[in-house]
């Protein structure tokens, strides 16, 4: 059995779908959970209560992880009130519909600001930080 007592999670995109359900599902297997979204949403509060329901902590920080100086506050945050992160999930993405130009991004941020950049470009971030 997985056993994540002690542990400390930081799930982005956890206010809906996968990222809320990994959320939820470390905190059934122990973990206590930072839960990050773009906003506090009815849905992110929502987690938190789920989480706390099974008896463990949970954190809810709304932070956009494209923006570095969000990223580095979200840390600090994270391990000034939970004492440490031991695990990360980065799964927050963004949806846009229309066309995409891949060779020029729009906005710099690299894939237009989408999915691809968040998955890629964040990592990094979250190193420096």
């Amino acid at each position: 059995m997985i056993n994540f007592a002690g542990k400390v999670a930081l799930v982005t995109g956890a206010g809906q779908g996968i990222g809320a359900a990994i959320a939820i599902t470390l905190a059934e297997y122990g973990a206590d959970a930072v839960v990050n979204d773009r906003s506090l949403s009815d849905s992110l509060l929502d987690v938190v209560r789920q989480i706390e329901a099974l008896g463990r902590r949970a954190l809810p920080i709304a932070a956009d992880v494209a923006d570095y100086e969000q990223v580095r506050d979200m840390i600090a945050q994270a391990v000034r009130e939970m004492g440490r992160i031991d695990i990360l999930v980065n799964n927050a993405g963004i949806i846009r519909r229309g066309g995409c130009s891949i060779t020029r991004p729009r906005n710099g941020s690299g894939c237009c600001g989408s999915t691809c950049g968040v998955r890629i470009t964040v990592p990094a971030k979250w190193c420096r930080s």
